[in-house]
């Protein structure tokens, strides 16, 4: 580690934290330094050796110009840490961004924004009927999740992801909550091509309906672990949207209406059943 001092210039402070080592020149402000920091000065004799010792009661001083930085950081760490604490379990494992399913807004949203119904995009993804698939049933399985009719119909989808799925993948890991939700998109278009062979499907109903379900079972499974605060919020988001869906359901039983295939998100559910069974326990340590 090595410290360097210029008597000709202003007198500085060098902040050593570990290995790090930090200079910065002497200004008029000050913040609060609340760990064990070494700092060498120039005392009143100009003499460059002398290094102090100071705990907790220490200021560093640092240029105007960092002062915003330090406060938008800070502000920025304890929002983060509040919402983490708000949807963890009282032994949180590693918290971290929901790239699955930011991956998945942003994909579906690209495609949407650059899709219609006569495009390049549904003839390659969408899943057709049965006696059209094919071997392209092979990647249908998967893509038709990507696209949707309308932009409501997308909006809908993404609300119920975002909600529900970014606290799992927070306290969950994306592994989880990706294999759970693939294998949820590609039961629900099984079940469409059994139950309804003639027709063509697109959008991620199926994997929201998975996601929602694995949101149910955690709830049961991992209640004691959960934050108190953030367990009841979310058993009174997933009953609201449970009910909604029920009467969605009947609504369009009620109308003769067939646009909505219930048999893909049905195979979503029942998917999300077993493997939740499998991955969704969390082991809690001592």
């Amino acid at each position: 580690m090595k410290i360097e001092s210029d008597l000709n210039k202003e007198p500085f402070l060098s902040l050593i934290e570990k290995s790090c080592t930090v200079t910065y020149n002497v200004k008029n402000e000050k913040i609060q330094i609340d760990d064990e920091i070494i700092f060498m000065g120039v005392n009143e004799n100009n003499n460059s050796n002398v290094i102090n010792n100071e705990i907790n009661n220490d200021f560093l001083i640092i240029p105007k110009y960092y002062r915003r930085y330090f406060k938008i950081s800070t502000a920025f760490a304890f929002i983060r840490k509040k919402y983490c604490q708000m949807i963890a379990y009282k032994n949180e494992r590693s918290l971290c961004f929901p790239l699955f399913i930011s991956s998945i807004i942003i994909t579906t949203g690209i495609l949407l924004a650059n899709s219609s119904k006569s495009s390049v995009y549904d003839n390659y993804l969408k899943l057709l009927p049965a006696s059209e698939n094919r071997y392209s049933i092979l990647w249908r399985l998967l893509t038709y999740s990507l696209l949707h009719s309308d932009f409501f119909h997308w909006v809908m989808n993404i609300i119920l992801l975002f909600l529900i799925g970014t606290p799992l993948e927070l306290k969950h890991g994306w592994k989880r909550i990706s294999f759970i939700y693939t294998v949820g998109v590609i039961c629900g278009g099984l079940a469409h091509l059994i139950h309804d062979p003639k027709n063509s499907l697109i959008g991620c109903s199926a994997g929201v309906c998975t996601i929602l379900m694995f949101n149910i079972l955690n709830l049961f499974t991992n209640w004691k672990e959960m934050n108190k605060i953030y367990r009841k919020v979310n058993f009174i988001i997933t009953t609201v949207i449970v009910f909604l869906e029920i009467f969605n359901i009947y609504n369009n039983y009620e109308h003769n209406l067939n646009e909505i295939s219930y048999s893909s998100h049905l195979g979503g559910v029942i998917s999300a059943i077993f493997t939740g069974i499998l991955v969704l326990k969390i082991n809690i340590s001592p």
